[in-house]
């Protein structure tokens, strides 16, 4: 399966998970879009919840045409690959179900996922920088943090596609074990 990408980059935008949600007619199916924004002034979380969106910070939403229903472990598949990509840049992390990553005991990211009818949105808020009152910032450079967030992705949602979460689930389930004594 041979994927393409497209970058729609924002300086100020609403929401990333919106403005996809709102453009999916838009959107080129053969194509995998990244929606990013380096300030969002409407961002988004679970079940309606404001994410406080504070400009530097990552704020990346993913749209792709899919192959059927994948929607219930996309949030699992997200948090996976980020968790990753912190993991190998020394950032101890632990998952919070349902879609939340805390560092420093306190939350650092979420994931925010939906399926409409065969496209599905796959976006994520990581306090790279600064973070607001409560949460955690994991003090990273934005851009570095992004291109290997947005490359282990791509990478593995290839596998993701073909096989849904079952390649990841081992080791995910493994982690998931190991993140509840943090």
């Amino acid at each position: 399966m041979t994927l393409k990408r497209k970058l729609l980059f924002f300086d100020t935008i609403d929401s990333t998970h919106e403005f996809a949600k709102n453009e999916l007619p838009h959107f080129d199916p053969d194509v995998i879009t990244c929606v990013r924004a380096r300030t969002q002034t409407s961002g988004v979380g679970q079940s309606e919840k404001k994410w406080v969106s504070i400009k530097g910070n990552l704020f990346v939403t993913y749209v792709l045409k899919v192959p059927g229903k994948v929607y219930p472990d996309a949030a699992n598949f997200l948090s996976f690959c980020i968790y990753k990509v912190l993991e190998t840049n020394n950032k101890e992390v632990y998952f919070k179900d349902p879609n939340d990553l805390y560092y420093n005991k306190k939350k650092c990211a979420g994931v925010l996922c939906h399926q409409v009818g065969d496209w599905l949105i796959l976006s994520y808020g990581l306090n790279t920088i600064e973070a607001p009152e409560l949460f955690s910032a994991i003090h990273v450079d934005t851009e570095k943090m992004f291109k290997e967030i947005d490359s282990f992705i791509f990478l593995e949602i290839k596998t993701f596609l073909a096989d849904g979460f079952s390649p990841f689930q081992k080791e995910w389930a493994q982690l998931r074990r190991a993140l509840k004594t943090c």
